[in-house]
């Protein structure tokens, strides 16, 4: 679900840096017309998409890029954004 599961993961770890006016990286999460505009998740692909990349560590042990200023994801948090993704990354209104 995602007002239940993804938005509490974008608002606590992504929105504060990647929003209009404060686009990190040039990467708003602030609405679903950014985050497509952007084009780091690619729908339907979650290992082909950017914004999941960034949140894995390249290295066990290593923290991950993203997100920066707090800790990293939890394995099941990031489950649920690929799931999300796979799903077609659908952004309700």
């Amino acid at each position: 679900d995602f007002t239940r599961d993804i938005v509490p993961i974008l608002q606590q770890n992504c929105v504060r840096c990647h929003q209009p006016g404060n686009a990190k990286g040039e990467f708003s999460l602030a609405t679903e017309a950014d985050l497509k505009a952007s084009k780091h998740v690619v729908s339907g692909k979650p290992n082909e998409s950017l914004f999941i990349q960034v949140l894995i560590p390249a290295k066990e042990g290593a923290k991950p890029r993203m997100p920066k200023q707090s800790k990293a994801l939890s394995e099941g948090e990031i489950n649920l954004l690929k799931q999300w993704i796979t799903e077609g990354a659908n952004w309700p209104k």
